[in-house]
């Protein structure tokens, strides 16, 4: 309840500055989008340093060959467009269940993989995992192994990128949650940051989409202007 009052003052005090609004200017973002979250590609090799890769080979009797438009495919393997294993099966959904992986088969030409540094042979695949409740690499690999689908699975850094800054995507001003809208989720976010940017961090690209006036800073102006979006 105090947080919330505390919240709701900071809002109050935007609401009744007389700060002039500046117009904001088109802002860039040069960066990677993993799962609908845009990161710079420092924030993005914070997250992969975070992980778990594994090498997976996976029974071929398990593979499905399904045309590339198919929604109902993940996995797939640099250089082939159709050793692909189903969406629907238990093995998928345990690996959705981690923050963050590597499955959808598109993805990994998105990232940049490099043919010449992924030691993959006929069936095999890699992911990569955050594993939150701190299980090792290798209670992770015996999981996997129990499944029918898989013959082995091992800890090997499989997954290796070939990133430079990224690609160029236009910043939506006041979308700090980058869901496509401006609402109170974004105001109470940027209130949020104002108060303790070290308590309430923001991703680069919510930085950006926060300056509403650009000005090159985040402050209760831009608050008052992102709440006017609203």
């Amino acid at each position: 309840m105090k947080k919330a009052k505390k919240l709701l003052a900071v809002l109050s005090a935007a609401l009744i500055s007389s700060l002039a609004l500046a117009t904001n200017a088109s802002a860039i973002f040069r960066g990677v989008e993993c799962k609908g979250v845009y990161y710079s590609a420092e924030e993005f090799w914070e997250i992969i340093d975070k992980s778990k890769q594994i090498k997976l080979e996976i029974d071929k009797d398990y593979l499905l060959e399904i045309p590339d438009q198919a929604s109902n495919v993940a996995l797939y393997k640099y250089g082939t467009n159709n050793d692909l294993i189903d969406t629907n099966s238990e093995l998928y959904k345990f690996l959705k269940t981690y923050k963050f992986d590597i499955l959808d088969y598109n993805y990994l030409f998105d990232m940049g993989v490099s043919s010449s540094d992924v030691p993959w042979k006929e069936n095999e695949f890699g992911v990569i995992l955050i594993a939150e409740n701190g299980e090792t690499s290798e209670e992770l690999c015996r999981k996997l192994e129990e499944f029918p689908e898989i013959i082995s699975a091992c800890s090997e850094t499989c997954c290796m990128f070939e990133m430079n800054s990224g690609t160029e995507i236009d910043v939506v001003s006041g979308d700090l949650s980058m869901d496509g809208k401006v609402n109170i989720v974004d105001a109470v976010k940027l209130a949020k940051y104002n108060a303790d940017p070290t308590a309430f961090p923001l991703l680069t690209y919510s930085q950006l989409a926060a300056d509403i006036n650009g000005d090159g800073e985040l402050t209760n102006a831009d608050l008052v202007a992102l709440i006017q979006m609203i």
